[in-house]
């Protein structure tokens, strides 16, 4: 789901980092600034990397966020925003489909969001990109 909200934000040239490497979400967190917006999606809201990384963007100023299923969980404690999914899952979550489902509608709802703030007329801030961009595949 970040991967995805990464790659829409920068077809429409808003700077966005996205790593899947743990370590470096950590490094990357540390180095923010009060002009930045973090990000970090957990269902369960207790995933340990990403509560690391979100405390330590949030102890660095930066504007920290969650999409979770668990306002009240750890990640929900050290954030500034909550952005709440709701999705039926077992615990032992083998396929998962719910919960993303559910965090892609607020990844898809986020990034229209945006994209209205940032432009009055987003089909040609997305003409921009290079047709060989564009049509490569």
């Amino acid at each position: 789901m970040a991967e995805d909200l990464c790659q829409k934000l920068q077809r429409i040239g808003q700077q966005c980092q996205f790593t899947s490497d743990t370590h470096l979400q950590l490094v990357q967190a540390a180095m923010r600034t009060p002009q930045d917006v973090v990000i970090g999606i957990s269902f369960s809201g207790r995933t340990v990397e990403t509560h690391k990384a979100l405390a330590l963007a949030a102890n660095a100023g930066a504007l920290s966020v969650a999409i979770t299923g668990n306002p009240d969980s750890p990640i929900g404690q050290v954030v500034s925003h909550v952005l709440t999914t709701t999705a039926r899952e077992d615990e032992l979550r083998i396929g998962a489909l719910a919960s993303r489902m559910a965090q892609l509608a607020v990844v898809d709802v986020l990034f229209a969001r945006i994209a209205q703030l940032r432009f009055d007329d987003l089909d040609a801030a997305l003409a921009v990109l290079p047709r060989d961009v564009v049509n490569a595949g």
